[in-house]
């Protein structure tokens, strides 16, 4: 059963419930058709621009758990590199905010640097965070 327009709307704007995210994620990871449904809340950007050291929250889709927190090394609009303490297996999808923006991708590699990690997300689409809606 797929989740309801309201339901991924309040995903899209992080308001739905914790219980609820785990189930929903893992529906989006199986079904193209709410992806596409989720991403249309989203208006593309054109060509953002990042600064060196910008902080970087990472939420992997197939986890439950808090999101990573890193910095970013190096970023084009085709890839974003960046420096965590904990590794990621490439071909996981993930979601990235950096600053304004979320970013939609695919690692493409992970290695070890020191006692972090250097991981490239390929970069899938780039969205503007909506403005939350004050109730």
């Amino acid at each position: 059963m797929h989740p309801s327009s309201e339901d991924l709307e309040c995903y899209y704007l992080d308001r739905l419930s914790p219980s609820q995210v785990p189930e929903m994620e893992s529906h989006i990871l199986t079904c193209g058709l709410c992806l596409d449904r989720l991403l249309s809340f989203a208006q593309p950007s054109d060509g953002p621009r990042f600064s060196a050291g910008a902080d970087v929250s990472i939420c992997v889709l197939d986890r439950a758990n808090s999101p990573f927190r890193g910095k970013m090394l190096e970023f084009s609009e085709k890839e974003l590199k960046i420096r965590l303490a904990e590794s990621l297996h490439p071909g996981t999808w993930a979601q990235a905010h950096v600053e304004s923006r979320i970013i939609m991708g695919m690692v493409r590699y992970c290695l070890p640097h020191d006692r972090e990690f250097h991981v490239s997300l390929e970069v899938k689409s780039i969205f503007q965070i909506p403005a939350k809606v004050k109730k």
